[in-house]
């Protein structure tokens, strides 16, 4: 009998475990295991044929460059209209936008079938978790003892969605949006870095701070890299700090989102980036004979509210014009809750968002 010592336990090679139910062996330290048990498991590569395979990778390299290119909703909107642009879709009928922001959409493709036989949804959310700016942002340094020990400006940062601020120290950001001028739209792009303390400079365990207590949720601040809020605003073109605290900016991790070892994807806003992309996609190549509407909604991460979110009258505009454009009503004096109902009852749609994490503390607490 031959004994092996792995990661702290003891196996023999020459004893069997008698499967489960599930055909996995029960776990007993004094026996052996198969390689698969201690292989994370992944079902749809291991079982697809080779070309299947190249195919899989290949989408997964194009939803790298959508999870790189896009950041900001808005962002997600336009690579959206871009791609269906490219294949040939009938914008004239189909195409529908928020038109405060652009933030949300909704492409829909008609099909053979009557609208009254019901309509097909597949929706996603376009925004993600991320810092804002505060309404007055700019952190200006006024004490002279203390000038020598400021890095120039900085912008007072605010949540947006569930993150946890210790998370992002010490790295670099790209901030991403809009300012308006005479009512126009004008886009903004700047780079920054949130500082974080060196371990031999940290006093939190000799002072007794948690995490929490070290990294409150809004006590981080941007870095620019300019020594005066006047070089700043020259630079970013913009005229005055008033214009500047009505901009629409957020903040995100300034890496590329990339494949690594076996076909693991890392990189910032899987969520839902892995629902939006596939669901295009999809979209794209439908024929159903059903009329098929995707949607991208916005603010989902901050409760939903707003001109795009899923608690807007968005989708109820959506299936108005719907009603409308397929002839099925003449006027909207005819489009009634109750027609509404029936059509709903007849509908099915799938939510493209995530429902698991690579934490542990989260999969046990969904008891996967």
């Amino acid at each position: 009998m031959v004994f092996i010592l792995l990661n702290g336990l003891i196996y023999t090679r020459n004893m069997v475990v008698k499967p489960d139910r599930s055909g996995y062996n029960v776990f007993d330290k004094w026996k052996t295991f198969p390689e698969f048990q201690l292989t994370r498991p992944m079902p749809t590569t291991d079982r697809a044929s080779k070309s299947l395979r190249e195919k899989i990778r290949a989408f997964a390299n194009d939803y790298c460059q959508f999870s790189t290119q896009v950041r900001t909703a808005s962002d997600v909107t336009d690579y959206c209209r871009d791609s269906l642009e490219r294949a040939r879709f009938d914008f004239k009928n189909g195409i529908y936008m928020t038109e405060s922001d652009g933030n949300a959409f909704a492409a829909v493709k008609y099909g053979a079938l009557p609208v009254e036989d019901g309509l097909r949804f597949v929706f996603s959310h376009n925004d993600s978790p991320g810092l804002g700016l505060k309404t007055k942002p700019v952190i200006v340094p006024w004490d002279p003892d203390q000038q020598n020990l400021h890095l120039g400006i900085e912008l007072d940062l605010k949540e947006v969605g569930a993150i946890q601020p210790g998370q992002w120290a010490g790295h670099d950001y790209l901030v991403k949006g809009c300012y308006f001028r005479d009512g126009k739209r004008i886009p903004l792009e700047f780079r920054g870095y949130i500082a974080d303390v060196n371990a031999h400079t940290d006093t939190r365990e000799v002072s007794g701070d948690t995490i929490s207590e070290a990294y409150p949720r809004e006590g981080l601040d941007l870095i620019v890299g300019y020594r005066n809020l006047k070089e700043f605003l020259r630079d970013m073109g913009i005229k005055s700090e008033t214009e500047f605290q009505k901009a629409n900016l957020q903040v995100y991790p300034d890496a590329p989102t990339r494949i690594f070892g076996q076909g693991f994807i890392t990189g910032h806003a899987h969520d839902a980036r892995i629902g939006i992309f596939p669901a295009l996609k999809a979209f794209e190549e439908t024929k159903s004979p059903y009329t098929t509407v995707l949607m991208g909604f916005d603010r989902e991460e901050i409760g939903s509210q707003g001109p795009g979110g899923a608690y807007s009258t968005f989708l109820d505009d959506i299936v108005d014009n719907i009603l409308l454009k397929s002839k099925m009503v003449s006027n909207r004096k005819e489009l009634t809750e109750s027609l509404k109902r029936d059509i709903y009852k007849k509908s099915f749609a799938i939510n493209c968002d995530v429902d698991v994490s690579a934490s542990k503390k989260v999969v046990s607490t969904l008891g996967l």
